[in-house]
């Protein structure tokens, strides 16, 4: 079973230049809705923070339900712990050098 990702960007773009691209962002559920024109084309494009964007075309006749599945992106950063350079002793605060060559 996949999680379903919220706060997802769906981007709806017509292969016509003189449409207007379409957009929505999944829910808590990573439901989405997308308002198309029936019978253009459209390139859709899913992105989330972590994972690989996902494209495909879609030609919409009717009302459809489409569940796409992202993949986790392979170069992702590990975890990044910062260190500042302040040190408190009972009613002292140390201010270390933090310039380093």
């Amino acid at each position: 079973m996949q999680n379903p990702l919220s706060f997802a960007n769906v981007i709806a773009k017509p292969q016509k230049t003189t449409e207007n691209m379409r957009f929505a962002i999944s829910d808590e559920e990573g439901k989405y809705r997308l308002d198309l024109k029936k019978n253009n084309s459209y390139t859709i494009s899913v992105s989330y923070l972590g994972y690989e964007t996902t494209s495909f075309v879609i030609t919409p006749a009717e009302n459809i339900i489409k569940d796409i599945i992202l993949v986790e992106a392979k170069n992702q950063l590990d975890e990044v712990v910062i260190e500042l350079p302040v040190t408190v002793k009972k009613d002292t605060i140390i201010y270390s050098d933090c310039i380093s060559d």
